[in-house]
């Protein structure tokens, strides 16, 4: 998926060529950004659910699939806790 922040240049994080969507981002204490999304193979068929983080300053890690087993990742949900634990639920 591609990420615009404070009319900024977009930024492609999931790099991916297939579809992505329903991205969610979150901010921890010290700046960093997490963001997740939902990745779709070429027929929609299956899905899974990929990570990335930003530093401040940084630029975005390499996506993580942060599922085992392609199925459904739709209504993603981001919470980053006060002690900086971040949690997704889908």
């Amino acid at each position: 998926y591609t990420l615009s922040l404070h009319d900024a240049l977009p930024i492609s994080v999931s790099n991916a060529s297939t579809h992505s969507s329903a991205p969610v981002i979150a901010q921890d204490s010290s700046g960093t950004l997490h963001s997740v999304w939902c990745e779709y193979n070429s027929s929609f068929s299956q899905a899974q659910e990929y990570y990335s983080y930003k530093t401040s300053g940084g630029s975005w890690s390499s996506p993580s699939a942060i599922t085992s087993i392609s199925g459904t990742c739709q209504y993603s949900t981001l919470v980053v806790t006060p002690n900086d634990t971040v949690h997704v639920v889908w």
